[in-house]
């Protein structure tokens, strides 16, 4: 679960948003750190690493990500 694979940042389920389409995960998701500083640390921490058998790219979003 994601909520564990970030455990070194004080994150709830609400600061989690997983994206699914027809019902079905696509394999996208976004967290929402507190600060600045968090954001760089979960990237140098956790980019690139495995949760579980899934590969995970952690990379800081910005709004034209979702357009």
């Amino acid at each position: 679960m994601l909520i564990d694979f970030f455990k070194d940042f004080k994150l709830t389920e609400s600061d989690i948003v997983i994206e699914k389409v027809n019902n079905r995960l696509t394999g996208i998701g976004l967290v929402f750190l507190n600060t600045d500083y968090e954001v760089s640390q979960a990237i140098k921490d956790l980019d690139r690493k495995h949760l579980g058998s899934r590969y995970i790219e952690v990379r800081r979003a910005s709004l034209d990500w979702f357009h």
